[in-house]
């Protein structure tokens, strides 16, 4: 599947707005700014943006353990039995569905 998003790395940066700290993500020449929701704490919200701005190596590294995955499930099913072989292939399933989402053009 294509990748239709922009591509990072993206850059966190904060700016002061008034009495509370806006956090900026910069995405190439775009940028999407958070702040702080109501109920919501300065730490939440920058971990969220933090989160947000990592977004594409999460991505990236997904898609490089999707990769690995499928080849040790062709092998570890010999070497180390069904059990674990299972356990590879519900991580696997996860990781699947997690770089579907975050390319879905929907």
């Amino acid at each position: 599947m294509k990748t239709t998003h922009t591509p990072g790395p993206w850059e966190l940066r904060h700016e002061r707005n008034g009495p509370r700290t806006d956090h900026v993500i910069r995405m190439g020449t775009a940028a999407a700014y958070f702040s702080r929701g109501i109920g919501q704490t300065d730490i939440e919200a920058l971990a969220n943006a933090r989160l947000i701005a990592s977004a594409p190596d999460l991505l990236a590294a997904l898609e490089q353990a999707d990769e690995l995955h499928t080849f040790l499930i062709a092998y570890a099913n010999e070497a180390l039995g069904a059990r674990f072989t299972d356990r590879i292939r519900k991580v696997n399933a996860r990781i699947e569905s997690a770089v579907s989402r975050a390319k879905s053009q929907a």
